[in-house]
């Protein structure tokens, strides 16, 4: 084909496109209802993001809160009649009454107000701008999320090795989540590949292009978290739920293309990505704070996941005197007490794992923590239950040899003189089995 005739051929196509892409879309009532309705759930729901984000603006995510938390109680009474007083709000758990009870409040706040918004502005044709917009902020709401989650594992500090505590409980006095967090928490590698599942993920959210390979990264890694979340009990299922309806939704933007190309084998055209604004200023503004906005998701993501790690990760401090204690003999006011499992009072192990706190397992496997400030110096410890600070104990401690320590004192209004053999992390199993490229025989214990 000679070059003028190919490139009338082209300009007549890009202009078809323009005309064609140019015609308004006409969508049915159900279709601009549950437009409304998910657009207002997103609204409330995400809200104060990305304001909230944004040093010196966070005070909106307070005010956001404290409004909730006087309605979520009244609704929870008076129209849902909930049989108990709502008090716990949100913590480290995000499937508290409270949050159950906030959800039910999106959902019928987004169903009402999508209702009257649908009815008011019934003879607009369609959103398409809205929509833009929309799926714009999903993106990123679901970027930055992607983001902290992943920089959580790949920096290791979401799920940290299990500790001394969870090396000696038995495996059948684990919480379902616990032995979640033990499972994630053992593999390094695993943790980097996960992690960097969302990472990637994220970061491809982020570009008009990449969005729909994106979302299909998501959606591998998230239904993963979500079914992790519902069978081991993790009380993150609401907000992983929806991160997930999310990434759903992303999808599905793309689903046609995505089942010709993938399933029928039908002709898919490419996707038009036209400029945001008419002005290439505008455009290039929008390019450097887009530069900027995710520069600052990194830094602040790898920056606070390297100062977790340090503070209370693998790679954090380890306390004076850390370690598993086992009670080899146990001498409480003269009188040299057997190791019977009847005993509540004679200690079992003494088990240092954390700063300035301890935990005695007693003979009958019950559990006491301790504020414990061991003294290097002088080698004395001082030490007290947190519910009574008043009855502090000063303890006396030298090494015997390299893995045996005595500790004399009175403790809890009792002399004791007790000789504890050191238990080290390594000396377990599960730590010092490591990786073995050639197994001749299954090792599963």
């Amino acid at each position: 084909m000679p070059l003028f005739s190919y490139l009338s051929e082209a300009s007549k196509y890009t202009w078809i496109m323009t005309i064609t892409n140019s015609i308004p879309v006409k969508w049915s009532i159900g279709k601009k209802l549950v437009f409304c309705c998910f657009f207002l759930f997103t609204i409330l729901y995400t809200f104060p993001f990305p304001i909230g984000n944004i040093p010196g603006l966070n005070i909106t995510g307070l005010w956001y809160s404290q409004l909730w938390n006087v309605l979520v109680p009244w609704i929870g009474e008076h129209i849902l009649s909930v049989p108990y007083p709502i008090t716990v709000q949100p913590n480290g758990s995000g499937d508290t009454t409270y949050n159950y009870v906030q959800l039910f409040s999106f959902l019928s706040l987004a169903l009402i107000g999508g209702l009257i918004w649908t009815i008011i502005d019934r003879r607009r044709d369609a959103y398409p701008k809205l929509l833009k917009g929309l799926t714009v902020f999903i993106r990123y709401y679901l970027g930055y999320y992607m983001l902290a989650y992943g920089f959580a594992k790949v920096i290791k500090t979401q799920f940290p090795f299990p500790g001394l505590e969870s090396l000696i409980t038995p495996f059948g006095e684990s919480s379902p989540m616990g032995l979640a967090w033990k499972f994630m928490g053992y593999s390094e590698a695993y943790n980097m590949f996960t992690g960097m599942g969302e990472v990637v993920g994220g970061l491809l959210l982020f570009f008009r292009r990449t969005t729909l390979l994106g979302s299909l990264v998501l959606l591998a890694v998230m239904s993963n978290v979500v079914m992790i979340n519902f069978s081991y009990d993790v009380p993150v299922k609401l907000f992983s739920s929806v991160l997930l309806l999310f990434i759903l939704f992303i999808f599905a933007l793309d689903l046609k293309r995505f089942l010709h190309f993938f399933l029928f084998n039908k002709p898919i055209e490419a996707k038009n990505y036209t400029a945001y604004f008419k002005e290439a200023k505008w455009n290039i503004a929008k390019n450097i704070g887009k530069g900027l906005l995710l520069a600052y998701f990194l830094f602040s993501n790898i920056s606070s996941g390297l100062s977790r790690q340090k503070q209370y990760g693998d790679k954090r401090t380890l306390p004076p005197l850390y370690g598993i204690y086992e009670v080899e003999t146990f001498v409480k006011n003269q009188d040299s007490i057997p190791p019977l499992t009847t005993d509540v009072s004679r200690w079992k192990r003494l088990i240092i794992s954390r700063p300035e706190h301890a935990t005695i397992q007693y003979m009958d496997e019950h559990r006491a923590r301790y504020n414990f400030y061991p003294d290097t110096s002088k080698q004395e410890i001082l030490t007290y239950s947190p519910r009574d600070t008043t009855q502090k104990s000063t303890l006396v401690y030298q090494w015997a040899n390299d893995s045996t320590l005595l500790v004399d004192g009175v403790f809890r209004r009792d002399t004791l003189s007790v000789r504890l053999a050191l238990k080290k992390k390594e000396d377990f199993l599960l730590v010092n089995r490591g990786f073995h490229w050639i197994n001749e025989y299954p090792f599963s214990r």
